[in-house]
């Protein structure tokens, strides 16, 4: 899958990504070790899983390798937190559901031990929750519940790092303008970068699955205990952050199984299978204890409430008008080629990869058909996979269900640059260019919301603040965290008070979330805000 060993997969680049992705994976092991000792979290965790993921790097008899992969982590990190002190999640799962969970677990709640407190939403009690657990004990590092979204820039920016050393290495080798394009163009999946300041899980699939891919093919170069652990460990993030990642990190892991019978390679395949075994266990059993078991076991079901009795319909209500009536492939169509005139978002239901989705995947085809006698068949069949696994679930037409629609025009780019033909290496860089610019559109459109969020959040906690207490209409773990964090005292008062007649804002801001406390805020200060949040 890869051609012969020339060091570049130890570059500093992707040693960098590394640490960053074991920092991750050691911080949410530590929490699970953690819960199933009776325990709560603590904002030792996080400092301690960096130190534990550096370790393996600074034994590295390569001293001057070592040291710049630890600057170049050092570097991606302090860009995370520069983002996330900056911004404020502005989502709408984000301030319904996933921040309550965050706030429970600050809390000192024990999912192993306590799976259903009182309050908590039916989607934080029943849901995977590896992410919001990593960001639970990133926030109490920082004491800010906001700075818990860092999670998001150590999968991205790690996943980012290790894929353009990878990407080098294909083929005779690839140039470096052409293989950092690529990288640039697999991290910028919009779906991840509309949902980078946000504290949504979908993206996290796509960039689990990303790194399993490059763990393969390092795996398959140079077979290495270390890279199968860490390929163990990302399988089990994977699932454990959302149950559909499950059906996706399957079909990489089968696919290299079969790649290595194919290839009458027997240890690695048997290798691969014990991994994946093991990986299921871990992830279903041991580290996803909750929600896997404790719902099979209080719910009769490892997937309520999507699933078994008394399962939620969320799809109904969730579903544009124009997809009624349509199969999940017509529906696919529909929302590629309707996304023309749609923004790019974080929750986008329609066009959800942007506008240069389709002519990346027109621009790939393209390429296909006119170098399929030269293009690996092992591609070939890696593209085919990537596209039926955007018809297991019946909701095709939206980005985030099938975030890794985004690899079949990447890979098909890197497979034109391993040509070393000057057409397939301008397809290559066409290709990335519409990617990167995809990226960056929703990148833009998150952060531009994220930005105003936060100027928001600021302005209501200084008005609070000079009054020496917020008042709410009602209890709301998510909203009492931040004026907490700011050393603001809550106060609750029933809507029916005459002290409301001064006005109020939702606190959730979204006006059609149900559920939700309202802020006092007097409209004679909510007209001096420089944004009314009321979506």
């Amino acid at each position: 899958m890869t051609r012969p060993d020339t060091g570049e997969q130890d570059s500093p680049l992707f040693l960098a990504g590394c640490v960053l992705v074991n920092a991750y994976a050691v911080c949410y092991a530590l929490c699970c070790l953690t819960f199933m000792a009776g325990g709560r979290l603590g904002a030792w965790i996080f400092p301690a899983s960096c130190v534990i993921a550096l370790l393996p790097l600074l034994m590295r008899t390569r001293r001057r390798a070592a040291l710049r992969a630890s600057l170049v982590a050092l570097g991606a990190f302090l860009l995370g937190v520069l983002m996330m002190a900056l911004t404020a999640d502005p989502s709408f799962d984000g301030l319904a559901y996933h921040q309550q969970t965050i706030a429970y677990l600050i809390g000192g709640w024990n999912p192993f031990w306590n799976p259903a407190p009182h309050g908590l939403s039916i989607w934080g009690i029943h849901y995977a929750k590896c992410l919001e657990t990593v960001e639970a004990a990133i926030a109490l590092c920082f004491s800010s519940i906001e700075m818990g979204r860092l999670a998001n820039a150590l999968i991205i920016f790690g996943a980012g790092l290790m894929v353009y050393p990878t990407v080098r290495t294909l083929g005779r080798g690839i140039g470096r303008w052409p293989s950092a394009l690529v990288a640039l163009a697999a991290m910028m999946n919009p779906v991840g970068m509309g949902q980078i300041c946000t504290t949504y899980t979908d993206y996290a699939k796509y960039y689990w699955v990303l790194v399993a891919i490059v763990l393969i093919m390092r795996f398959f170069s140079r077979p290495r205990w270390g890279t199968l652990v860490m390929l163990c460990a990302v399988a089990v993030l994977g699932v454990d952050t959302k149950f559909n990642a499950a059906p996706d990190m399957a079909l990489v892991l089968i696919f290299a199984i079969v790649y290595a019978l194919v290839k009458r390679r027997g240890q690695l395949a048997v290798a691969l299978t014990v991994c994946s075994l093991t990986a299921l266990v871990g992830a279903l059993l041991v580290f996803g204890f909750n929600p896997y078991v404790t719902n099979t076991l209080y719910a009769s079901h490892p997937l309520y409430p999507l699933m078994g009795e008394g399962a939620q319909d969320v799809m109904t209500s969730n579903t544009p008008a124009l997809y009624v009536g349509h199969g999940r492939v017509a529906n696919f169509f529909i929302s590629l080629g309707s996304g023309l005139a749609e923004r790019p978002a974080y929750d986008a239901r329609i066009g959800g990869f942007t506008v240069f989705m389709p002519l990346m995947l027109a621009l790939a085809l393209a390429g296909l058909i006119l170098w399929w006698k030269r293009i690996p068949r092992w591609v070939l069949a890696a593209e085919a996979v990537i596209l039926l696994s955007c018809f297991m679930f019946a909701q095709s037409w939206w980005a985030r269900y099938i975030a890794q629609l985004w690899l079949l025009p990447v890979i098909a780019a890197a497979a034109f640059a391993a040509l070393h033909r000057p057409a397939s290496r301008g397809l290559c860089i066409a290709i990335a260019i519409c990617g990167i610019c995809g990226g960056a559109a929703g990148a833009l459109q998150t952060l531009y919301h994220a930005r105003l969020m936060h100027g928001y959040r600021a302005a209501i906690c200084d008005y609070a603040r000079s009054r020496g207490e917020a008042v709410l209409s009602e209890h709301s773990a998510q909203v009492e965290i931040h004026f907490a964090e700011r050393g603001i005292p809550v106060r609750i008062s029933p809507p029916d008070n005459p002290e409301w007649e001064a006005g109020s804002v939702r606190a959730l801001c979204y006006s059609s979330m149900e559920r939700q406390p309202l802020l006092l805020l007097p409209d004679s200060i909510q007209r001096r805000l420089p944004w009314r949040c009321d979506w």
